[in-house]
Formats: C-alpha cells, structure tokens, sequence
C-alpha cells in the first residue's frame, strides 16, 4: 500500500518529456532515488506514440533486429551490471553476457524495470501521459508550466527533456518525379516495409546501422532480387568481435591530446589513434581495443577540443569513426558478408541524383558512384530512406523544444548537434547561463559529450539528473502556508 503524502509537504513535480529508453530510465532512477532519500515526487512521464521504453531503438518487433551492443553492457542500472542479463534468463531463455540478443527483448525489459520500481515504490509516484507536449513556459513564481496536445496544463517544478531521435529528412528533395507509392521515407514508421517482396529490386540510400536493419528486415526469405546500398562512401559498420577483448588503456595518449597547446587536434588525435592500432595488430590483437579504449575519453577530448577542431572532425573523421565505433552484432555481420558476396546485397559509394516513377510502375534511378564519370541507371521495386535522425533542437521537430527555443531557455549548439548543457546536463539558456531545473537526456547532449546515444552512456546521465533533481526536492520540501 503506498504511503499518503503528508498534508504539510509540498510535493515536488518532475516532467520527463520523452517516453523511450532516456526517459523511462529517468523516471526509474527518480523513483528509486527519491524512495532512499524519503523525498515524496511525482514524476509525470509524458511519451505521445503511446508505448513506454521503445523509442525508434527498441520499438521493433523483428528478431532479426539484434542489439549493437553485449547483453552483459545493457543493464538499466549503473550499479547492477548483470541486471539485463538476469532479466533474460529468467524472462527468456540463459544467455551469455557476451551474446547480442532480440532489442525487442529490451525494449520490455525497459518497461518492465520501470513498472517494478513503480509497484515498489511508496512516496514517489509516476504517472503515464500519452499525448505531446505542445510548450514548456516559466511561472512567474518559480517553476514551469507544459500544455498539452489534447488539452490540459501541469505545473511542475523540473523539465527532463529526454527527446529522442525524430524521422530522417528526405534525401530525394527536389530529386524525385512522379509518384511515391513505392518510396519509404521512414524505416521505423508502422508497417513500413511489410510488402516488400523477395522478387522486388530495393534501393536503400544510407549504408550504416539503419540500414542493416532495414536489409535484415527484407531479406528473411531467400531474394530473388538484389538490394542496392547506396552512401556517400559507401562504408558499412563493422562487427563486434566474439569474445570482446578488453579496451586498451588509452589515458597517456588522450591526457597528451588534451595537454596539447590549442587542446585537441583532429589530425594529431587521429595519428596517435592509426598507430596504436598498427602497434595492435602488429602484436596480434585487435583493433577493436583501441576504439573500444577511447570510448570512455570521448567526452573530455569533445569538451576540450575548439570549434574549429570539433567541426574538422565532423567533415573528414565523423563518417569512418561511424562505422569503426557503432558496430554490428557478429551474427548480423556474417549474414550480411554472405549476402554481399552471393551478390544478393551490393553496396555502392555515390549519390542518388534523380528518382522517376509513374503509379504502377517501377521506380527508375539514376545514381553516380564516386569516380565514375557516368551515372548508372537502376529499376527497382522500393526506395527506402535510411539516412538516419533529423536533429531534435529544432522547432518544427519538437514543439517543447521550439517553445523553450522561442523564449530562450535553451540554445542550440554551434554544430547544431542538439542543446547547449552544462557537464552534469543542465541546460545553458541564451544568455549563456545554467537553467537549474531544466535537465536534458539522451541525444540532446551530443553537443557537449558527442557520446550520447548508447545505454552505457545514457544511464549514467539519468542517474546524475535524477540525484540532481532528489536533492533539490530535498531542499525545497517546505510546510505549506496555512
């Protein structure tokens, strides 16, 4: 039975704007945290598609779809390591903590970890609203006030934006002629890709984790038809290794690069990297190592490296970083190989340069691989978009975002990777200053960690905005006026 809230106390209000991973685990934290602490709080999850601990990462419902990253690395919590892995056995089936399985499989047990903190709990509170947070504005008196897509309004004392990656743009703008009833704009829209046959040629444009999964998903019956990978180098993620070595140690090399006059330099950081992967391999181990190894630095490199550096990095490094850093399960790499060399799978670097297509009828392409003078015609049954997430910092891709945009409680960064943040996730506010109760999650956060997307990374800023916002719960928990 849940405990009742004393009359005399103010009860703190938390608004998590996001339903996926970044924001179910913000609200597990809360909870949990608040519950040690004796802080009564209501958190209010707010997601408007509907389901809680999806997002577009984990709300398939292929099998084929496998995690990027071990079982043993996906535990919810920072504390509990083996937790996912429980979670499996006892759900599932045993598996290895070095086994890459269903992401379906996570997204419920995102979910579920969620709902047996919420059982548990008995002063903190979290409540489910399915719909959209159309504005996020300040109250006179202190705190913030969100509106609703249906109608409605909550005062709350703390924003957790925990928005996660919206649809990708569309790379065929001013490109495609006729008609678009055989083009797939979004991979991850529902029932997207349910009628693409085996006998239908198919055009992916994009060539990383997107896009495999894309493959996976139309190839689960022998193809009597190829499938096109098209990108502007044409690479392909790389696979995990099985067993996982353990990362190099880096620290001497990265302490180098940040002590460096200027900080960080993009060429200077990727030579020492080259050679640490030469003197590797050399020694007979895997270059896996050493990108594994820098992992854990990225953040102090990208918050100590200038603009001008981070922007060098995103115009030459970004792309082979990409493939090299978010890497495919073993399993999906080999099916991925054979394919590749049965022919039933070509991968091409160049660009799509028109698109025709009358109803009916199939679509023709016209694509222009990289040195080649001339183009190359394609007739294939589907276009399919996989160029990945738009920005989320933008108005137009999130109405809480532009209405805290509008009134300058948030900036978008310089590379427009997402939001201005302080190091603990504090959003910085046109002015330039910390909003002390407005907290952002998840892919947001790019533009001050660059890692932001992955759960080992995720988890550990739900945790700290969670301790954040406990303790100013802690220290605001006042008597009513009589």
């Amino acid at each position: 039975m849940r405990e009742q809230l004393p009359a005399s106390l103010r009860r703190h209000t938390v608004l998590v704007v996001g339903g996926g991973f970044s924001g179910t685990i913000t609200a597990a934290q809360l909870i949990r945290q608040a519950e040690l602490a004796g802080v009564h709080l209501r958190v209010v999850l707010a997601e408007r598609t509907g389901t809680i601990g999806q997002g577009v990462a984990y709300g398939t419902s292929d099998e084929s779809h496998l995690l990027n990253v071990a079982a043993g690395r996906m535990s919810a919590w920072p504390d509990k390591p083996d937790d996912f892995v429980a979670w499996v056995g006892r759900t599932m089936r045993p598996v290895d903590p070095a086994d890459f399985v269903p992401r379906a499989w996570y997204g419920r047990y995102v979910r579920e970890t969620l709902s047996a903190v919420r059982r548990a709990a008995r002063r903190a509170s979290c409540e489910y609203v399915f719909d959209e947070v159309c504005r996020v504005s300040r109250r006179p008196a202190g705190g913030w006030v969100a509106g609703f897509a249906r109608g409605g309004s909550l005062a709350i004392d703390d924003v957790v934006l925990a928005i996660g990656h919206r649809p990708p743009a569309d790379p065929l703008a001013g490109r495609w002629h006729g008609s678009r009833e055989r083009y797939v704009p979004d991979p991850w829209g529902p029932f997207t890709m349910g009628g693409i046959g085996p006998e239908a040629p198919v055009l992916i444009i994009g060539s990383g984790l997107t896009a495999i999964d894309a493959v996976m998903s139309i190839c689960h019956a022998p193809r009597s038809a190829p499938v096109y990978l098209v990108s502007r180098r044409g690479l392909t993620p790389r696979e995990h290794a099985r067993p996982g070595a353990p990362p190099a140690d880096l620290a001497d090399a990265v302490e180098a690069c940040v002590r460096r006059h200027g900080g960080p330099n993009v060429l200077d950081l990727v030579r020492r990297i080259r050679r640490c992967v030469g003197d590797t391999v050399e020694g007979g181990g895997d270059w896996r190592t050493v990108i594994d190894g820098l992992r854990p630095f990225t953040p102090t490199l990208w918050r100590a490296a200038a603009d001008a550096q981070r922007s060098r990095f995103m115009r030459h490094v970004r792309p082979l970083w990409e493939v090299l850093r978010h890497r495919m399960a073993p399993e999906v790499g080999a099916r991925l190989g054979r394919w590749r060399a049965e022919g039933a799978v070509c991968v091409m670097a160049g660009r799509v340069d028109a698109v025709h297509a009358a109803a009916g009828s199939p679509v023709q392409a016209t694509v222009r691989c990289r040195g080649d003078a001339a183009s190359r015609a394609l007739v294939v049954g589907w276009v399919i978009n996989c160029t990945g997430p738009s920005p989320s910092n933008r108005p137009e891709a999130n109405p809480a975002v532009g209405s805290l945009l509008l009134r300058g409680w948030v900036r978008p960064d310089a590379l427009d990777l997402g939001l201005e943040t302080t190091a603990d996730g504090r959003a910085v506010s046109r002015a330039g200053h910390p909003v002390p109760d407005l907290h952002v999650i998840g892919t947001l956060r790019k533009a001050a960690a660059w890692e932001s997307t992955a759960v080992p990374e995720l988890r550990v800023q739900a945790e700290v905005a969670a301790a954040t916002i406990v303790a100013r719960a802690r220290s605001a928990a006042v008597p009513r006026a009589a």
